[in-house]
């Protein structure tokens, strides 16, 4: 969407464009649970998918006043961004794996020096270098710290945060 909104509008109508987009999002991800609730409760399921098949018909309608524009950026593939979404799904994943058996630590290790722990470094380490491997220089520098009983891991980012060694 933001991609079309940039290549067909510019100046104020782009801004326009964007706003009423950003304003039926927000309001159809507030309506949308309401309106099909009542629909399926007072209706049926079948007339709720009705309405979406007529939203679609008119929406497919209007397709001929979306232009497509070509494309001139680099085609290159994006390695670090693509290590660093797999390592951010893949963290996603395993943190709702290990909160459905209870939370605590991966493998139930408590012990400093755990394989938890070392799986965080090596996230860390990934996330290091995503985040000042695209530049020369970090200029934000990432500062990771750990609570005194070791539990509670962030991260600051800002300058002069990374100066300081984990």
């Amino acid at each position: 969407m933001q991609a079309l909104i940039h290549g067909n509008f510019t100046g104020a109508a782009q801004k326009q464009v964007y706003a009423l987009v950003g304003a039926a999002a927000a309001i159809a991800a507030a309506v949308g649970p309401l309106l099909g609730g009542f629909i399926t409760t007072f209706f049926s399921w079948r007339i709720a998918f009705l309405l979406e098949l007529v939203i679609i018909i008119v929406v497919l309608s209007g397709i001929k006043l979306v232009h497509d524009v070509p494309y001139t950026g680099s085609r290159a593939v994006d390695a670090i961004g693509a290590v660093l979404s797999v390592v951010g799904m893949g963290g996603i994943v395993l943190g709702i794996l290990v909160w459905e058996e209870g939370g605590g630590y991966l493998g139930g290790a408590r012990q400093r020096g755990s394989r938890s722990q070392l799986g965080s470094r090596i996230v860390r380490a990934v996330l290091r270098l995503g985040i000042c491997g695209r530049h020369h220089a970090c200029h934000a520098g990432i500062q990771f710290y750990e609570s005194g009983s070791g539990q509670h891991r962030a991260a600051a980012v800002g300058q002069g945060a990374g100066r300081h060694s984990p």
